[in-house]
């Protein structure tokens, strides 16, 4: 089980950003998509928590935070773009 934050921001724009979180512990499913079903801010409305995913409206550097709070430390995460995984 494990708490999860995830974050973003791109860089250089100021009407694009969110925050989610989950509002209860979950147990994560390998390669499943984690919905995060408390949006505590969302500028632009790019994230949409019933399919977990954002939408990027702008090319450009974005800036991904994840925070795991968890009894071990196994596990791990990945971010997919149009379904190929670049990290």
């Amino acid at each position: 089980m494990c708490c999860l934050y995830w974050c973003c921001l791109i860089l250089g724009y100021n009407d694009t950003a969110f925050l989610v979180s989950l509002s209860t512990n979950i147990d994560v499913v390998s390669f499943a998509t984690i919905k995060f079903d408390y949006v505590r801010f969302d500028l632009g409305s790019n994230y949409n928590m019933n399919t977990g995913e954002y939408t990027a409206p702008y090319s450009g550097y974005y800036v991904f935070v994840i925070q795991k709070f968890g009894k071990n430390n196994h596990g791990g995460f990945y971010i997919a773009v149009d379904g190929g995984v670049v990290i």
